[in-house]
């Protein structure tokens, strides 16, 4: 749409309107009369009589000079209606000089005003008749005007074009005649003009322009403000506009601002209704992406006529932690005994782990030895600090359980703004027997002939039953067997006793065998006493010494 004003233009050609405004008085005469007139000013020393010509209905007012001199006097009229109030345009006459002579110039000062307020006159010209015996001084025209022509019988004429007048505006001339005789001489002016009306029509030009705001970077866990104004950088008003901020795949509506809101075809939509010239209007919408990565938006305004702005795009860059654990450890492991592992975190995100913690979870009864923790919850919390993308964090930890039977361990790193991927392992407790062998001689020293008894103790420490115990013991030189006694009989083979196995020994049972020998010569002897079981495959042996006197 274009700007401008468009001027219609009536114009009305006004008839001649004809002013006896002057009277000049050469060679003796001391007066002047002009018709019509509505004003005349006179000097202090002249007085002004009014008389009506019935013939035009117009009033003529005369101005009486007092015998001083010979005067031209000021005079002015209305055109069309004789009053300046309901009048297009005023002509008046000033004389410049007291009196004219004959030969000499005579110069006056003629002023033609538009009196409207709201209506331009062009074409206006100003028309002097003068009588034969006077002509225009030369410089009496202004330049560039057509060579002025006598009109017919003996007057004299002058015209000026004063051209066009702007309400308010008036124009000044000065000219002057060259009288060549004496007398009591008329003098007419006519003004011709064309009142033009002129009305404005106000053609617009409404222009859209819209700008799209957002931060560079944003957290995850934080909804994004993408402020959005329309704006219209034009003149007039807009048809009601439409406004679609464009969000990319995976961005969705935490909370729009600033109007009604709605979501289609993978865009914000908000009314902005109709915009004035210089108005705006402003939306903020919040929005929540769902991953990290670079997201780019745009947005556009149309109206419904069909005018439309485009923003620049704007990318912003939407980072997170991203924590990672794994942890390691044994797949068996002993209860009442402590198990090592190994946990590892690795942010693996583009922003910062802040306030980083460790949280260990067991699904039953165990307890985190190593390293120090809070429980909260019945879990253990362990504190990292900050972890910087790409770092990691290696976290020992030993666990320790009094029940058997398989227990799931989790590790989950968590952090403000972090997305977690845990690890979990299960490490299966079991009990474990743990066999105490003890060999002692009632009593030492021995006298020959005398017997030896030898206590053998089997004690089982661990959390679990052990089986098939089986002892065995040799008979030292100096010794010779006598007997046995136990939960299991016994063989000799040899210098070799064994015994038969024990098929259950359980945790914390004890189990005794002896041995009774009879000492035969004097001596230091070691007494040798062994034992396996099912999870003792090699035998264990332990040795008594006893002196023989």
């Amino acid at each position: 749409m274009l700007s401008g004003e468009c001027h219609m233009q009536a114009r009305m050609r006004a008839a001649s309107f004809i002013a006896m405004v002057s009277a000049i008085a050469v060679g003796g005469c001391d007066t002047f009369t002009g018709r019509p007139t509505t004003s005349t000013t006179t000097r202090p020393d002249q007085r002004t009589t009014t008389q009506t010509d019935a013939s035009s209905s117009q009033t003529t007012r005369t101005t009486q000079a007092t015998p001083r001199g010979r005067i031209f006097g000021f005079s002015e009229v209305s055109f069309p209606t004789g009053e300046g109030r309901s009048s297009l345009v005023q002509i008046s006459a000033e004389p410049l000089r007291d009196e004219a002579r004959v030969g000499q110039p005579f110069p006056y000062r003629l002023k033609v005003a538009n009196l409207s307020r709201d209506l331009t006159l062009e074409g206006v010209t100003v028309i002097q008749e003068l009588p034969g015996s006077f002509e225009m001084s030369a410089g009496a025209q202004p330049p560039g005007e057509p060579p002025r022509e006598r009109p017919p019988g003996d007057a004299a004429a002058g015209r000026w074009s004063v051209g066009t007048l702007q309400p308010g505006e008036s124009r000044t001339l000065e000219v002057s005649v060259l009288p060549s005789q004496p007398g009591e001489f008329q003098s007419c002016f006519r003004v011709a003009y064309e009142p033009v009306l002129c009305t404005t029509i106000n053609v617009t030009a409404p222009s859209l322009a819209i700008d799209l705001q957002a931060p560079e970077s944003a957290s995850l866990c934080d909804p994004i403000p993408v402020r959005v104004m329309v704006r219209n950088t034009g003149t007039g008003s807009t048809d009601p506009v439409q406004v679609r901020l464009l969000t990319p795949e995976g961005v969705t509506p935490a909370q729009a601002q600033g109007g009604q809101g709605g979501r289609a075809d993978g865009a914000l939509s908000f009314d902005a209704g109709q915009l004035s010239a210089g108005a705006s209007r402003e939306f903020t919408a919040h929005l929540k992406p769902d991953k990290i990565g670079r997201y780019t938006f745009a947005a556009v305004a149309e109206s419904r006529e069909g005018m439309k702005a485009q923003s620049t795009e704007t990318t912003i860059n939407v980072w997170a932690a991203q924590l990672e654990t794994s942890i390691a450890g044994p797949e068996t492991g002993f209860i009442r005994s402590n198990a090592p592992y190994r946990v590892t975190v690795r942010n693996s995100g583009n922003g910062p782990a802040e306030q980083a913690t460790l949280r260990i979870s067991m699904d039953r009864s165990a307890r985190v030895i190593e390293p120090r923790a809070r429980t909260e919850d019945q879990v253990a919390v362990i504190d990292l600090g900050t972890i910087a993308p790409g770092d990691q964090r290696e976290i020992p930890l030993v666990l320790f359980s009094n029940d058997a039977g398989p227990l799931r361990i989790r590790a989950d790193a968590q952090a403000r703004c972090a997305q977690t991927r845990p690890g979990e392992l299960v490490t299966n407790f079991q009990t474990a027997p743990a066999l105490l062998l003890e060999v002692i001689d009632t009593q030492d020293p021995v006298l020959v002939g005398a017997e030896q008894v030898y206590r053998i103790t089997v004690v089982n420490q661990g959390t679990g039953v052990d089986r098939d115990v089986t002892i065995t013991a040799e008979i030292p030189e100096a010794f010779e067997f006598v007997t046995t006694g136990g939960p299991t009989p016994a063989r000799v083979d040899g210098n070799t006793i064994l015994f038969a196995p024990l098929a259950n020994l359980e945790a914390g049972a004890t189990a005794t065998w002896t041995v009774t020998l009879k000492a035969l010569r004097p001596g230091n002897i070691r007494f040798r006493a062994g034992f396996q079981s099912e999870t003792i495959r090699e035998p264990a042996y332990e040795l008594e010494p006893t002196q023989i006197h």
